[in-house]
């Protein structure tokens, strides 16, 4: 059970970025079934959630003191978790921003309740370079 103090917090973080961010779309990708006979997958499909969320640009520093983890146009998205059904997930996840997709990189929490989350995403046509 959450501390009294994160419960407040996801309420608090959920408000604030519902009034001053925006809503996205998140899709989870299920590749279905591999099939190695034909070595395709079936019975694939895409289940889409709105999350609310504030999406910034990382800065040159950020950029270079990371290592190499953050490249050069991605974006940083942060989204309450208050009321989000799933666990954000790198390897199957997108994020629609603006309409376009973007991959979801890394999710990082600052603590270990569900109260925010920070999206790295990358576009797409950047994610497989």
């Amino acid at each position: 059970m959450p501390a009294p103090l994160y419960t407040r917090m996801a309420g608090t973080s959920k408000n604030l970025l519902a009034k001053y961010g925006k809503s996205f779309t998140l899709k989870r990708n299920d590749p279905g079934t591999y099939d190695p006979a034909t070595l395709s997958n079936s019975g694939g499909s895409t289940t889409s959630y709105t999350v609310t969320g504030q999406i910034f640009t990382y800065n040159e520093k950020r950029v270079a003191a990371s290592g190499g983890l953050i490249k050069a146009g991605d974006r940083e998205l942060v989204i309450a978790l208050k009321g989000l059904s799933i666990t954000v997930n790198p390897n199957t996840d997108l994020v629609t921003v603006d309409g376009i997709d973007w991959r979801v990189v890394n999710v990082t929490k600052p603590v270990d309740e569900n109260v925010i989350a920070y999206l790295q995403l990358r576009q797409l046509s950047e994610a497989s370079a």
